[in-house]
């Protein structure tokens, strides 16, 4: 019952922002996860309602394109390797799906999957 009365707030809310895209999901322990996004501003919630501000692509939602702002690591080598894949200020990508700790993301046209290690580095 209280899902379903969160799920109604967040579509009422959804509708008062003229929010673009939202999405109901469930995370690995069943728990239903919310996503919004208004431009390329991104909203995650999850039950108990609190929405936070996407700020890297951990916390992105699918099919949104996202520019990266920043690699924010001190690893040079992680930021060498994103940036063979692509990944650097300016680009465009694109989180295709998320299935366990794997990001499975579009970079130019081509896909690559990254652990959440990475995607916690790439500031949106």
């Amino acid at each position: 019952m209280t899902c379903v009365l969160i799920e109604e707030v967040i579509l009422a809310v959804v509708n008062h922002l003229g929010i673009i895209k939202s999405n109901l999901t469930v995370d690995m322990g069943g728990a239903p996860m919310y996503e919004a996004a208004i431009g390329n501003f991104i909203l995650n919630g999850n039950e108990d309602g609190r929405m936070i501000a996407a700020n890297n692509l951990f916390q992105g939602m699918r099919n949104i394109e996202y520019i990266i702002k920043k690699i924010e690591t001190q690893d040079s080598e992680m930021k060498d390797f994103l940036f063979t894949l692509g990944c650097y200020e300016g680009e465009g990508v694109t989180i295709i799906s998320i299935l366990a700790d794997n990001y499975v993301v579009a970079v130019k046209d081509a896909r690559y999957s990254i652990d959440t290690e990475l995607a916690e580095v790439i500031k949106i």
